[in-house]
């Protein structure tokens, strides 16, 4: 909102001769540019947010169990692979959205 204000306050600066054109279109340049990259930051957020609102829903039958229950392991996992006498391969299901979590944890941001 600032932004496209911005933009407003440049016009008019132009139009009352207080902004020589050069300037003007340097300034309204690096406006637009600063709204696209502010609407594609809210985008990825808006996109985390429903992934991560996905990921609680889909987990909420899950929390406080004490046991891990088939019903849970077909929630929660996509594949088990057998790598080894003694090794195992899990692939999750919201693999994506526990990596975006874990990211969100290790940079101090929240989500």
């Amino acid at each position: 909102m600032r932004l496209k204000l911005s933009q407003s306050n440049l016009l008019e600066r132009y139009l009352e001769g207080k902004l020589s054109k050069d300037a003007y279109q340097t300034q309204k340049a690096q406006t637009t540019t600063a709204i696209q990259e502010v609407t594609e930051q809210l985008s990825a957020l808006e996109a985390q947010s429903e992934n991560t609102t996905a990921l609680m829903e889909s987990h909420k039958p899950y929390f406080k169990q004490e046991a891990l229950t088939r019903k849970m392991l077909q929630g929660l996992i996509k594949e088990i692979r057998v790598t080894s006498a003694d090794e195992l391969e899990i692939s999750w299901k919201f693999e994506e959205c526990y990596q975006e979590l874990q990211k969100g944890d290790n940079d101090g941001s929240n989500i």
